[in-house]
């Protein structure tokens, strides 16, 4: 097993755990998040340029952001990507 040393000790599983770390337990109970536009904070930055290089690195050319807001990440990654096919997944206001 690895261990993703940046974000936890634990060891990350394999592809039958869809390589979610060990203890990780879900919530039953989900507070909903509206995506605002007039946040200047940009929350994890690192996520998109990881997410592209490797799908670059696997050959991969679909990126699927589960509870992708208001997908401005999103839509700046198709912008720099344009060839590749996106889904932003979410609900509620987010959608519209």
């Amino acid at each position: 097993m690895q261990t993703n040393t940046a974000t936890s000790r634990q060891p990350i599983g394999g592809a039958e755990s869809y390589f979610i770390r060990s203890g990780y337990r879900s919530r039953d109970k989900v507070e909903y998040f509206l995506d605002k536009t007039d946040d200047t904070v940009t929350w994890q930055p690192d996520v998109y340029p990881y997410t592209a290089a490797r799908a670059k690195e696997l050959g991969r050319d679909v990126v699927i952001d589960i509870g992708c807001g208001r997908a401005g990440k999103l839509a700046s990654l198709a912008d720099e990507y344009p060839a590749w096919s996106y889904i932003g997944v979410d609900f509620g206001d987010n959608l519209v």
